[in-house]
């Protein structure tokens, strides 16, 4: 099962789409959902930036880490530490989401109201 989710700072899930097949590539999901179009919104113009790891396409609205061949300067460097440290955020979202659920394998339906 495919995942792709969009989190804001507070671990708010705001856009989630789910497919059925593992070996979707990220861009291929991305390409398939209707957040490229509600990225404007999402983003509120230019106010805000969607992060997403190297597997998604750098867009507009869509900030990727540079791809480091070994020769990036040091601007990038900082540039992909801060973007690495943000991204903690969504790690931790979907580290909560997890928890979540493994605990609704011990949820006896009859008892919900």
């Amino acid at each position: 099962m495919t995942l792709q989710a969009v989190c804001v700072h507070k671990r708010r899930f705001v856009d989630v789409l789910v497919g059925n097949s593992s070996k979707s590539h990220d861009s291929r999901c991305l390409r398939r959902s209707d957040l490229l179009k509600k990225l404007p919104g999402i983003c509120q113009g230019d106010r805000y930036h969607l992060l997403g790891d190297a597997a998604y396409p750098l867009r507009p609205y869509l900030l990727t880490p540079y791809r480091d061949y070994g020769r990036l300067s040091k601007h990038q460097k900082e540039f992909n530490a801060k973007f690495s440290a943000m991204r903690v955020l969504i790690e931790n979202a979907f580290s909560t989401l997890k928890k979540r659920f493994r605990q609704l394998i011990y949820l006896e339906l009859h008892t919900v109201p």
